[in-house]
C-alpha cells in the first residue's frame, strides 16, 4: 500500500509539471503588456456594454468654470462622456471616503491624496505611461507630491514658487543692487516709506491664507534644519513647533513690518500686487509667481529675484542662533496643498482615466487650465525653456530667465532646495488657523507668543481628528 501511495504522489507531481510546461509553451501574458488594472469580478456581456457606455467621473476641487473647460476638452478628444463634480475646499475636507471612492479620477489638494495612496485607494501609474511622460524630467519638488515610497500614484499640476517682483522699467541698475536681500532689509525699506507715503510701496500677499504663508516663509529663512519636517514638527514627538523662537520672531517681524498697512494688503489679490508693481504704484512685491492670462495686450516689465534670506538661523538641536555671512542660503517654501490628479483603484474605466490625466498634465493642453489657478506654475523641466508661453506674454524675458533660476533653486537640496509643509490631512485647516493667529496679532493686538500657543493647540486638535497613525507615517516619510 505504501508503494501504491508513493506511485500516486509521483503521478500527481508529473501531472503538475506537464501542465506547467504546457502553459509555458502556449505562452503566458507579458506583465509589461498587461492592461491598466481593472478591479472586481468577471462581468457579463451586458455589464461590459454598460461599462463601455458609462461616463468617466471626475471629482474636482475647484471652480465650475474649470470643470466646464476640462469637460469640453476631454470630450472633444474621444468618445467617452465625462461627468465632473466641482466642490470647494470645505466640502473636500468633510466628504466621506465612500463618496470619494464613487469617482474614477480625483483632481484635488495633495494632502488628502497622499493619505489615499497610503490606504491603497489609488491606482499605481503604469510604467509605460511614466516612460511616455518622462518622469525623470519633472522637477524633484513636484515628484514628491504624488510619490509614496518608490511608487507614483498622482501627478502634481504645479506648486507655487515665491519671488520678489519689481518693476524693471522704473529701476535702474544702480538702484537694483540696493534692493532688499534679507527680511530685515525689507522691513527697514517698508518702515522708511511708511513715513512718507500712506500707500504701501512694498507689498506682500496677505489675502486669504497669505498671512500664514508669510509666517512660514520667514520661518523657512530663520530655521536651520537638515530634515524637511524639523521646521514645522518635532522629529521625535510629531508635535507642532509653532511656539518655537523662529515662529515667534517671524510673527513679530510681520507685525513690525506692516502695522496699520496690513489691513490694506488684506484686500489685495496676487494679480492686484502684480498690477501695482507693473504700473509703478509700488516698488516691489513678495508673492507666489502667478500664471497670468493674456487678455491684456502688452508686456509687464517686471523682474524676479529669489526669496529673501535671514541674517541668522535657529538650530532646533542645540536651541541656539547662528549669525550667517552675507549672501546666506536661500530656500523655497512648498506648502503641499497644490492640486494633484490621481486615478482611484476601483475605477472600471482606467484607460479613459489615464487619458484624462494626460490631458491635464501634458503641454500645451495644460496651459489652457492655467488661468483658473493663480498659484500654478510649470512643473516639468522642459517647460522652463519656453517659460513665457506658460507664464503669459505679460512677463518680460528677464522674468522668464529668473523663474528658471528659482525653479533650479527649489530643486537644489545642496544649496537650500525646498522646505515642505508635509502633505498631512487637514493642512488647509492648519493654514486657516495660522492665518487667524496672525490677524489676532495684527488687528486684535494679541501678543505673538500667546496667539501662536492657541494656534498650536488647534494644530494638535486637527491631527487628532484624523488617523494618528496616518499622520505619523507621513511625517516619518518626510524626514
Amino acid at each position: 500500500m505504501k508503494n501504491l501511495s508513493d506511485i500516486g504522489r509521483l503521478q500527481a507531481w508529473v501531472c503538475c509539471c506537464t501542465l506547467l510546461f504546457l502553459s509555458i509553451l502556449t505562452g503566458c501574458p507579458d506583465p509589461a503588456a498587461a492592461p491598466v488594472q481593472q478591479a472586481g469580478p468577471q462581468l457579463s456581456e451586458e455589464q461590459l456594454a454598460q461599462l463601455q457606455n458609462a461616463p468617466l467621473r471626475l471629482l474636482l476641487v475647484g471652480s465650475p468654470a474649470l470643470a466646464e473647460e476640462i469637460k469640453l476638452q476631454f470630450e472633444g478628444r474621444g468618445d467617452t462622456t465625462l461627468v465632473v463634480e466641482a466642490i470647494d475646499q470645505k466640502q473636500w475636507r468633510t466628504l466621506p471616503l465612500a463618496d470619494v471612492l464613487a469617482y474614477d479620477v480625483l483632481l484635488a489638494p495633495a494632502d488628502r491624496v497622499v493619505s489615499l495612496a497610503i490606504d491603497g485607494q489609488l491606482l499605481k501609474l503604469p510604467p509605460a505611461w511614466l516612460e511616455k511622460f518622462s518622469p525623470s524630467t519633472w522637477l524633484p519638488l513636484e515628484r514628491r507630491v504624488g510619490r509614496w515610497e518608490q511608487d507614483l500614484f498622482a501627478v502634481s499640476l504645479g506648486q507655487p514658487l515665491w519671488a520678489v517682483m519689481y518693476n524693471a522699467g522704473q529701476t535702474d541698475e544702480a538702484a537694483a543692487t540696493e534692493w532688499p536681500r534679507t527680511w530685515s532689509d525689507w522691513r527697514a525699506a517698508v518702515q522708511r516709506d511708511q513715513a512718507t507715503s500712506d500707500t504701501p510701496q512694498w507689498l506682500e500677499s496677505l489675502a486669504g491664507n497669505g498671512p500664514a504663508l508669510a509666517v512660514l516663509l520667514r520661518v523657512v529663512a530663520l530655521a536651520k534644519s537638515p530634515a524637511q519636517t524639523d521646521l514645522f514638527f518635532d522629529r521625535r514627538t510629531g508635535e507642532p513647533r509653532l511656539t518655537s523662537p523662529p515662529f515667534v520672531q517671524a510673527l513679530e517681524d510681520l507685525h513690525a513690518t506692516y502695522g496699520a498697512q496690513a489691513a490694506e494688503l488684506k484686500s489685495l489679490t496676487t494679480n492686484d500686487l502684480v498690477q501695482r508693481v507693473s504700473s509703478g504704484q509700488a516698488k516691489a512685491a513678495l508673492l507666489p509667481v502667478p500664471r497670468l492670462d493674456d487678455v491684456n495686450a502688452g508686456t509687464v516689465q517686471v523682474k524676479l529675484a529669489p526669496p529673501l534670506v535671514a541674517r541668522r538661523q535657529y538650530n532646533f538641536f542645540d536651541q541656539t542662533w547662528t549669525q550667517l555671512p552675507e549672501g546666506g542660503p536661500s530656500s523655497q517654501l512648498i506648502v503641499g496643498t497644490g492640486p494633484a490628479v490621481a486615478v482611484l483603484r476601483k475605477t472600471r474605466k482606467s484607460q479613459a482615466a489615464i487619458r484624462l490625466m494626460e490631458l491635464l498634465v501634458e503641454s500645451p493642453t495644460a496651459e489652457a487650465f492655467a488661468g483658473y489657478n493663480a498659484a500654478a506654475t510649470p512643473f516639468r523641466q522642459e517647460h522652463l525653456s519656453d517659460i513665457r508661453l506658460w507664464a503669459g506674454r505679460q512677463y518680460s524675458v528677464d522674468a522668464g530667465s529668473a523663474f528658471r533660476d528659482l525653479a533650479t533653486l527649489a530643486s537644489d537640496e545642496v544649496q537650500g532646495g525646498a522646505e515642505w509643509l508635509p502633505p498631512l490631512p487637514g493642512n488647509s485647516q492648519r493654514l486657516e488657523a495660522l492665518t487667524e493667529a496672525v490677524w489676532a496679532v495684527l488687528e486684535g493686538g494679541q501678543p505673538p507668543a500667546a496667539a501662536l500657543e492657541a494656534c498650536q493647540r488647534r494644530w494638535v486638535e486637527i491631527a487628532a481628528e484624523s488617523k494618528p497613525e496616518l499622520n505619523a507615517a507621513i511625517l516619518n516619510r518626510w524626514k
